[in-house]
């Protein structure tokens, strides 16, 4: 994916990471509350590394205000094990009421980047899959209003998607619609159509 190269990378520790990845949810969740988002998302897309990569302690973290926003969060993990002793367990990421995860463990798409695709044009990138994403040198990117940058994102989440294994499946209204936005998707890149989240 070709990344935007005004946007900052930030290199941060583990905890400075979470913070700022906190932040930038809180700030999506608040324009969906308060009407200024453009298209209020009916789900945020995660690609990680593990349960302990800190975007997914974040979304763990905020399960409560993502449902109270009914979103629904559909994620791809590359490890079901946590990294650290200390982390989060690998099971608390399916505690999540709303939420489809699958894992994918497949050395092919290790060069994948971790990815968390909010509402249109609000993007964070992280780094690969074979990296640790809490080291403090790791790649880490934010886009609020790339909409270029978002497409390729959701189009990278959308080709990954069909090769991982179901872990645990949600079937809300949000999450059928995502299911043919996937195919379309899918459908769309293979036609050498643009593709589209809405």
């Amino acid at each position: 994916m070709r990344l935007n190269a005004s946007h900052p990378i930030l290199p941060a520790n583990r905890e400075e990471k979470e913070a700022k990845l906190k932040d930038f949810v809180l700030s999506d969740l608040a324009g969906s509350r308060d009407g200024t988002a453009s298209s209020p998302p009916a789900f945020y897309t995660v690609i990680a590394r593990a349960p302990d990569s800190p975007v997914v302690r974040v979304l763990h973290a905020l399960a409560n205000d993502i449902a109270a926003a009914g979103i629904e969060i559909r994620a791809i993990l590359f490890e079901t094990e946590p990294s650290f002793e200390e982390a989060i367990p690998a099971l608390s990421l399916l505690d999540i009421s709303e939420i489809d995860a699958r894992v994918l463990n497949d050395a092919r798409f290790a060069a994948a980047h971790e990815q968390l695709v909010l509402s249109p044009g609000r993007i964070w990138i992280g780094d690969c899959m074979r990296r640790d994403p809490t080291k403090r040198d790791a790649f880490e990117m934010y886009a609020d209003s790339d909409a270029t940058a978002f497409r390729h994102a959701e189009s990278s989440f959308a080709r990954v998607w069909p090769h991982a294994k179901p872990l645990k499946t949600v079937r809300g209204s949000a999450g059928l619609a995502h299911d043919a936005v996937l195919a379309s998707q899918s459908q769309s890149a293979s036609d050498g159509r643009p593709v589209s989240r809405r």
